[in-house]
């Protein structure tokens, strides 16, 4: 941007302009008020429908992203669970000095921990003038999933009706749907007891896509490979 005022003004701010799809321009109203109320103004400026199909897919996104971070957890404990089987016939200088070397030799790829995978989604406000600036940013982890995931759960008026208050897919009803299910796929029955590394999803045995509901006796536990392959179907 070229600055041919008259009064040559450095105009600062204008260098944190930033041009993304996953960022919002707005006024410094906006950019306040999305820091007080994070899950509303991301649906509402970054047009997330209140709709059974924006539920769906946000509670699939939280299934695969739940997935990963048990994953690399898995696999951490795996690698330390080795390491520290052989401790006692590495010398202690190599385990002092050369533990990352020795990771390598022994085979383990270097786990990635971040989660960089999960997208940031900003507001962002500069003044006309150049002189002043504001942002906020909303990161779709985990936890604000499950936010976002009440909050449209809030706002949709459902066609059908059911009897009680409708369950929430969260955290805590994922769990208490493997505990009841004593954590086994329901599907093929093979459970954490005959493999700890196991990764156990939540599924609709009805989908919402074909009118099911979230509730507890319309979710069932699955291993991710089962999860995978059912798909929309419904399991007779």
């Amino acid at each position: 941007m070229i600055d041919n005022s008259v009064y040559n003004f450095q105009r600062r701010e204008w260098s944190k302009l930033i041009q993304s799809n996953q960022i919002h321009h707005s006024s410094a109203t906006v950019c306040k008020n999305a820091s007080s109320q994070p899950i509303k103004y991301l649906c509402k400026y970054f047009d997330i429908e209140n709709n059974e199909e924006s539920l769906s897919k946000f509670e699939k996104v939280l299934n695969d992203f739940i997935s990963v971070e048990q994953g690399k957890d898995l696999i951490i404990r795996e690698r330390e669970s080795i390491l520290s089987s052989i401790s006692k016939s590495i010398p202690f200088l190599i385990k002092q000095f050369s533990k990352n070397k020795l990771t390598r030799k022994l085979g383990f790829e270097r786990v990635d921990i971040s989660d960089a995978y999960i997208p940031t989604f900003t507001f962002q406000y500069v003044s006309a003038g150049g002189n002043s600036s504001s942002r906020c940013d909303i990161k779709l982890n985990i936890e604000n999933l499950n936010h976002l995931i009440n909050y449209l759960n809030d706002v949709i008026k459902w066609a059908k009706s059911i009897a009680g208050q409708r369950a929430l897919m969260t955290s805590q009803l994922r769990e208490k749907i493997k505990q009841r299910d004593n954590y086994k796929c329901c599907s093929c029955c093979l459970g954490i007891e005959d493999e700890p590394n196991l990764l156990l999803e939540i599924d609709h045995k009805i989908p919402l896509s074909k009118g099911g509901m979230t509730t507890y006796d319309n979710l069932q536990t699955l291993c991710w490979k089962c999860n995978r392959t059912k798909g929309a179907r419904i399991l007779d």
